[in-house]
């Protein structure tokens, strides 16, 4: 979401002829000399190069959320960003792996074999990278929350409103509850009368936690979504219409953050 540059034309044109490592007769991995902490576009180029990322979406900047149960983000050009979520999937090689493919675009290059050997180097390049980013203000928090939660969740199927009759706020209520069978993955829906996402409070204050590494206060975390031009309300309706209804049909009531993603669809 951010307007980040990242590596230059140059050292995209040098990154396309680099190797993510070297491999001996052996068959032992190593990785290319790390760049020096201050050379913020060479930790990128080193990180697109080593990770084999196509150079169309190189990293262009990371950042870390909190210590060991916090968070770690790689930013790219023109995609969606890599998470690591806890940030100790930078430390193992197995965890490291699992969270990366299932991130990893078309156009990008098989993952190295990386060794845990190789995850202290990497870790090391993150760290550095994320240090130059340490100080974000309080609109690239919300918009990291944001992300974060689209990024983990699914959008739930289409054709709902918050805004109708109370038998289809009810319907709207029940489709933002947790999907799946065994994780239970969080649910976002797009309101049909007016394009405005919309999220559950609870699972906004998970993204925010997962996010920063902290619980965040409701009323911080409130405060954070009104900047960002959303609102929070009571999300209430019933199954079925009519008195008789109300005695054997069902009820739902969720507080929900509602409002446009800032700059479109397309940053989700």
């Amino acid at each position: 979401m951010a307007d980040l540059t990242g590596p230059g034309i140059e050292q995209l044109a040098e990154l396309r002829a680099r190797s993510n490592g070297t491999v001996d007769d052996k068959g032992k991995l190593t990785l290319p000399p790390k760049p020096d902490a201050g050379d913020r576009d060479g930790l990128c180029v080193w990180l697109t190069g080593v990770l084999g990322l196509t150079p169309e979406h190189p990293v262009v900047a990371g950042r870390r959320f909190g210590g060991a149960n916090g968070s770690a983000v790689l930013e790219r050009r023109g995609t969606r960003d890599i998470h690591f979520n806890p940030y100790s999937r930078l430390t193992n090689a197995a965890r490291f792996r699992e969270t990366i493919c299932g991130q990893l675009r078309d156009r990008d290059g098989q993952l190295p074999g990386f060794k845990n050997e190789h995850l202290h180097q990497i870790e090391h390049v993150v760290r550095m990278l994320a240090a130059g980013f340490e100080a974000e203000d309080d609109a690239a928090v919300t918009d990291g929350i944001i992300s974060t939660f689209l990024h983990d969740a699914e959008r739930a199927e289409e054709g709902h409103t918050t805004y109708g009759t109370s038998q289809e706020r009810y319907a709207a209520a029940v489709a933002l509850r947790p999907g799946g069978d065994f994780a239970r993955m969080p649910r976002y829906l797009v309101d049909r009368d007016t394009g405005e996402y919309v999220v559950r409070v609870s699972d906004m204050a998970y993204a925010a936690r997962r996010h920063t590494g902290n619980t965040m206060p409701s009323d911080v975390l409130d405060a954070r979504i009104a900047e960002y031009g959303w609102e929070r309300v009571q999300l209430r309706g019933w199954e079925k219409s009519g008195r008789a209804g109300r005695a054997d049909g069902g009820h739902a009531r969720v507080s929900v953050y509602r409002g446009h993603l800032v700059g479109g669809e397309n940053d989700a």
